[in-house]
């Protein structure tokens, strides 16, 4: 399924049925550099319809923008309860970005307005990971 739209390209999408959720549709779409997934269930207005009013708000409303702040390597102290978990790592622990991180944001809001928090995960196949979260506050 490849269809021009006015504001995006639907990339794909599937159709279903359930009892609970009545006739829905997945669709995946691109614009420019922003992907979305659309989730209709139950719908009263027609799945497609609602499907298109649904990725017309997020590309019209919304923009992913690199985020500038991030190096390529962070280093972060590891509490007594992560060292627990994680097993045998020391006091620091080095963790490599493998590429540019984006963030989704509501048009108007700058990147610099965001905080970040980090949180270490153990990772079955391998070292652990870091995970950087990125918040703001809606004025």
């Amino acid at each position: 399924l490849r269809r021009q739209r006015q504001m995006c390209i639907e990339t794909g999408g599937k159709t279903g049925y359930t009892e609970a959720a009545g006739n829905t549709l997945v669709t995946y779409a691109k614009n420019d550099n922003t992907y979305l997934v659309s989730v209709v269930l139950q719908s009263v207005n027609g799945a497609y319809s609602d499907t298109k009013a649904l990725l017309d708000y997020g590309f019209n409303n919304f923009s992913r923008t690199a985020v500038k702040d991030l190096p390529s390597k962070i280093t972060r102290h590891l509490l007594p309860a992560e060292k627990y978990i994680l097993k045998d790592y020391k006091d620091d622990m080095l963790f490599e970005t493998r590429r540019t991180a984006s963030v989704s944001l509501p048009s108007g809001v700058d990147s610099n307005a965001l905080e970040k928090t980090y949180s270490i995960t153990k990772n079955p196949a391998g070292l652990p990971l870091l995970t950087v979260t990125y918040t703001y506050k809606i004025m």
